[in-house]
């Protein structure tokens, strides 16, 4: 009985299994990942910078998309951006349902926009480029 319940607990596991892809150049998002990593009491989110050597390839996504908003990635392979992302993170973990339905009710009025409008306002810090400002879409080697 005990095996049966680990292979179902696991294959559950597996199924809400989601990774993020954010901007490790960006200080407010590095700050917001860690908030969120440690409110993952589940394990089930994995947060990866797309900033990373190869994480874009490893994952299929274009960087225009990658650098214009934060991007998820389930177990099934299905690709969400901004606001629909921090529903999913979300749902993933206990301590965040009670702003479930709020997050999704701001979705549906409107919360894309706010997310891109915020997103275009972040300060992206490039290691070596840019004297240490660039914007969301600046390549600091030229």
């Amino acid at each position: 009985m005990g095996g049966a319940f680990h292979t179902l607990l696991g294959g559950l596991r597996r199924a809400a299994r989601l990774t993020v892809l954010y901007d490790g150049w960006c200080s407010l998002c590095g700050r917001s990942v860690r908030r969120l990593d440690r409110l993952d009491l589940l394990s089930l989110v994995q947060f990866v910078s797309f900033r990373d050597p190869g994480v874009l390839e490893r994952y299929q996504v274009d960087a225009t998309r990658a650098q214009r908003r934060v991007l998820s990635i389930d177990a099934r392979g299905r690709v969400r951006e901004g606001a629909d992302v921090m529903v999913q993170i979300a749902l993933r973990s206990p301590l965040l349902w009670p702003v479930v339905p709020v997050l999704v009710v701001g979705r549906l009025l409107g919360g894309q926009r706010l997310y891109d409008a915020a997103a275009r306002r972040r300060v992206v810090l490039v290691p070596g480029g840019c004297a240490g400002h660039c914007g969301p879409g600046d390549d600091p080697k030229g």
